[in-house]
């Protein structure tokens, strides 16, 4: 009713508005007369230019030239629209480009009224079938039952019996069977035709039909008022548009010569106009938001300008094919092999993943377009005999579809290493089964069948973290912490190089289960607040410093009842500790408040929630599934890590990623960001309301500072250390920085703060740290028990007569 009486402006631009309500019932004008077109061309046309085969040929090749070809324009004129999102790199636009529009999230994608060639294609595949049913039943039959099967389709949709969850989409088309009456009226309208010419019986005239025409539709135009009515609504709607507008051509536009050359020539590009108008026309919106007049200037010179470009559109796709036919053999291969090469050489020097979101677009885009143009060269030297020739060719044309529609986010040297093996495959099954779809075909399926396999092999034997933490299967999401450990949870965490089973209680701690009042009023708490070192990764409780350095603290202060309560999180930061201190102090009430401060604190501070449950894995980073799935590819994982080391073989120089996971960029010397005035401010307001609530609850508040591996091992016990990096090099690392950034905030909060780097620097079995990792092994965790206890211990933190019980 909105739509009819549009209250939004004045009467003429709410006309206006009315009559493109009007327009949303064009296509099924199309949809009749394509019915209509083809089962009268089938009448007319020989028996073996009407086979299966031959009849979805000639349909594709209508179709598809020119919709790929406007789908490249598209894609490149998006490259110039402000906050467009759209990339060939994706399998939902490989899908678009297919016309394979089925799911929602496809059925309007890159532009809505492409709908249209989903609905069309369906309509292709079922009409010889139709055709059939039709010479094999009399007419009223014939439609009889296609429009109940029509009006079935439309009324499941209502009750909901459906695939889509939209009912317009699924009214619309996304199932041909809801639009599929309005296509056999066409191709009953043909049959009776044929009838009446071959019968010699006259056909209706204007007169009659016009008037018959707008009494069907105007009952459609009332009938979709309601949802019940919206059943029969298109059919009649459908056929008194067609009625009126065939009423128009003959009784006015036909008898006119300019009108019928200038109709006749828009419905030569009705085609071309009807893929390129829309989207443009919809960015003419976000260009010139708020500014109704050069909006409205934008949009009628889109309109207009489609007319044109759609002829320039039809002629280049048209001329393109004929010109490379008509070419010699000779320079045709010598451009196919340059094509070949520059795909090649593409995918295995460029990668594009840092570049900008508009340069990843284009470089999909031209890549995409080399695809094509040897495609096309393809189908000319398709009965090319030298097999060198054949399966580069072929391993360039799969290597980069993979690589551009399927393994994007890869670099290009699997996806060559696909389509080699790929036509090594087919022409292997080719040897032995002499049909090339069957071929590929089956080579397609051994491909797929060893991704899998691969994948389960990797999963199961190496496993890495992909896409999300290792440690996702025992997080949640918590709503002050941002996220947590699982309560009463037993996890096996399997990835990079650990292996360990972690426990949780009924508090999500990973310590054992813990009474909330203490058993004994004398009972001493000690309360580990901090990240994955606390948590620990990478090993069980019973191995990791708070397990250990509460055995160490009883054994020296026997009789007191001693309890270590380990809070620490993987990946725990300022932004997730304090909230969490809050809340276990009033409940946990402990005497004294360890935390244990990693380097990467300096950063973490400033971590906004959004971006750390991204990086966890609970927010979506990828705007698609398949995406997704990707991300968490443990083969591709695998494989990337061995392209790592190869591509260090070959260069003879460390990857940067190394410098990164070794934190080296923690211990820079010279303009730093990491203590930036923002970090630096942020850490002196969690210290500061940590020290704070911990004296509320007149609990002691020590700092313990973690040093990161490269200022305690040696580089050759750092399996991901970057070879010629020097830390001892005081012009380029500064080794005290982070401690000497902690020690400017803490000691003017009275906080006091512990270095553990000599203790674990000096200490004689080692290395103290994973070699493939940030964090502490055993040695590491006795080291740090150690330390702490002895610390505590010296400090008398718990009895007057601490010494007694030494």
């Amino acid at each position: 009713m909105a739509n009819v009486f549009p209250g939004d402006h004045p009467f003429p631009i709410s006309l206006i508005q009315f009559l493109g309500w009007l327009g949303d019932s064009g296509p099924g004008v199309f949809i009749l007369a394509s019915g209509f077109g083809l089962t009268w061309a089938a009448f007319h046309r020989p028996a073996e230019e009407s086979r299966l085969l031959v009849f979805y040929q000639r349909r594709l090749l209508r179709l598809f030239p020119l919709y790929i070809a406007i789908h490249f324009l598209i894609l490149t004129l998006s490259l110039f629209v402000p906050g467009s999102d759209i990339t060939l790199a994706s399998p939902k636009t490989l899908l678009s480009i297919l016309g394979l529009r089925f799911a929602d999230g496809l059925f309007f994608y890159i532009n809505p009224s492409w709908w249209f060639i989903w609905l069309i294609l369906q309509l292709y595949l079922v009409f010889p079938f139709l055709y059939a049913l039709m010479q094999r039943l009399d007419i009223k039959k014939f439609l009889l039952i296609t429009i109940a099967f029509t009006f079935l389709s439309r009324l499941l949709g209502i009750l909901g019996v459906r695939y889509s969850d939209s009912l317009y989409f699924w009214m619309t088309g996304i199932f041909f069977g809801s639009r599929l009456a309005e296509f056999t009226v066409g191709m009953a309208l043909a049959g009776y035709l044929l009838n009446c010419f071959r019968n010699k019986k006259e056909v209706p005239e204007l007169r009659t039909i016009l008037p018959a025409a707008l009494l069907f539709y105007i009952a459609g135009l009332i009938a979709s008022f309601t949802l019940p009515g919206s059943i029969i609504s298109n059919l009649l709607v459908t056929i008194g548009m067609s009625g009126i507008f065939y009423t128009l051509w003959m009784g006015l536009i036909n008898k006119i010569r300019l009108l019928e050359v200038l109709t006749s020539w828009i419905a030569a590009q009705s085609y071309g106009i009807y893929l390129i108008h829309q989207a443009p026309l919809r960015w003419t919106a976000n260009y010139f938001a708020g500014d109704d007049s050069l909006h409205l200037f934008a949009a009628f010179f889109v309109l207009v300008f489609s007319f044109p470009l759609a002829w320039l559109m039809n002629k280049s796709v048209s001329g393109l094919r004929g010109i490379i036919f008509k070419s010699q053999k000779i320079p045709l291969r010598f451009v196919s092999w340059i094509l070949g090469f520059a795909i090649l050489g593409a995918m295995l020097f460029i990668d594009p993943r840092a570049w900008s979101l508009q340069q990843h677009n284009a470089y999909f885009l031209i890549l995409g377009s080399l695809l094509v143009i040897l495609c096309i060269a393809e189908s000319v030297l398709f009965e090319e005999q030298k097999l060198a020739g054949y399966v580069f060719r072929w391993a360039m044309i799969f290597s980069s579809f993979f690589y551009i529609f399927l393994l994007f986010s890869f670099i290009g040297y699997f996806s060559i290493i696909l389509g080699f093996l790929l036509c090594f495959f087919a022409i292997i099954i080719y040897r032995f089964y002499h049909i090339r779809v069957i071929a590929w075909s089956a080579a397609l399926t051994v491909i797929l069948f060893l991704s899998i396999a691969l994948e389960l092999i990797f999963g199961y034997f190496s496993p890495l973290e992909a896409g999300r933490w290792g440690e996702f299967p025992a997080l949640q999401i918590h709503p002050t912490r941002t996220y947590s450990l699982k309560p009463n949870q037993k996890t096996r965490l399997r990835y990079n190089n650990y292996d360990y089973i972690l426990r949780t209680n009924s508090l999500g701690l990973a310590n054992p289960e813990i009474a909330i009042e203490k058993s004994d009023p004398n009972t001493k708490r000690i309360l580990i607040i901090g990240g994955a070192f606390s948590m620990p990764e990478g090993m069980e409780y019973e191995h990791a410093y708070p397990s250990i350095l509460q055995q160490k603290l009883k054994e020296a202060l026997n009789p007191i009842p001693i309890e270590v309560i380990n809070a620490g999180v993987t990946g725990y930061g300022p932004v997730e500790e304090y909230p969490q201190l809050k809340e276990l102090l009033p409940l946990l009430k402990p005497d004294i408040v360890i935390y244990e401060f990693f380097i990467n604190e300096f950063q973490e501070a400033t971590l906004s929630a959004e971006d750390r449950l991204k990086g966890i894995g609970f927010i979506r980073q990828y705007r698609t599934s398949y995406q997704k799935l990707l991300s968490r590819s443990q083969a591709i994982a695998n494989l990337k890590k061995f392209q790592s080391r190869l591509k260090e073989s070959i260069k003879g120089a460390p990857e940067r990623w190394r410098y990164f996971k070794s934190l080296l960029n923690y211990y820079a010397t010279g303009e730093n960001n990491i203590y930036s005035g923002e970090s630096l401010a942020a850490i002196r307001h969690y210290l500061k309301s940590m020290n704070s609530v911990c004296q509320q609850f007149k609990a002691g508040f020590i700092i313990y500072f973690v040093p990161g591996a490269v200022a305690v091992s040696q580089p050759s016990d750092i399996a991901y250390f970057p070879a010629g990096q020097d830390v001892t090099d005081r012009s380029k690392y500064d080794l005290t920085r982070p401690l000497r950034n902690l020690h400017i905030i803490a000691d003017p909060l009275g906080i006091p703060v512990v270095d553990l780097t000599p203790a674990l620097k000096s200490h004689a079995a080692q290395p103290v740290y994973f070699p493939d990792s940030w964090h502490w092994n055993e040695e590491g965790h006795k080291v740090v028990a150690g330390v702490i206890a002895k610390d505590l211990l010296d400090r008398g933190l718990f009895s007057k007569n601490i010494s007694a019980n030494k």
